[in-house]
């Protein structure tokens, strides 16, 4: 058998009960969970849902790509460590400052730089755990409640992906 690690995956409530279910047909998966809620927030307010859900799913290896859409869409957590704009983040990765994957199963490269990784292979439910909403959420949201004049989720989101 492979060797295999535990990484996470952030979607809707409504999806996490069908993967879980049903196991996943490859995805998008990240080392770091608070990028994973990121991320299930993302997808919540997608699909109109009303929580999300972080999920760790059990993989091989071997079997892991680069995440070239991470590199495409640059997220501020890891961004931010060699540029604070996507302009600058597009240059730096076309010179080789940021340092990008030499083909698709350069998933080292993947997640060393964007924490993330694509697994194209079907997931097993039996690989598949529910999470506990990461742990810092509720107190994220008081103290968002009082920032202005961003909206509630925007605020949330720039918090996760900026105050690490």
């Amino acid at each position: 058998m492979s060797e295999t690690i535990m990484l996470y995956h952030g979607t809707s409530k409504r999806r996490a009960k069908f993967i879980l279910n049903e196991g996943m047909e490859g995805g998008y998966l990240t080392t770091l969970p608070a990028l994973a809620e990121y991320f299930g927030i993302e997808r919540m307010d997608r699909d109109g849902d009303e929580d999300f859900v972080i999920l760790g799913v059990e993989v091989e290896i071997s079997h892991l790509f680069a995440d070239f859409f991470a590199y495409d869409v640059p997220i501020p957590l890891y961004r931010n460590k060699y540029t604070q704009s996507d302009q600058g983040w597009d240059e730096f990765c076309a010179v080789g400052v940021v340092p990008y994957p030499t083909d698709i199963k350069d998933w080292k490269t993947s997640i060393n730089i964007t924490y993330c990784a694509y697994y194209p292979n079907d997931i097993s439910p039996t690989a598949i755990t529910k999470l506990e909403p990461w742990s810092l959420r509720e107190i994220k949201i008081e103290a968002l409640e009082k920032e202005e004049p961003l909206k509630k989720k925007h605020a949330i989101n720039k918090h996760l992906i900026c105050h690490f």
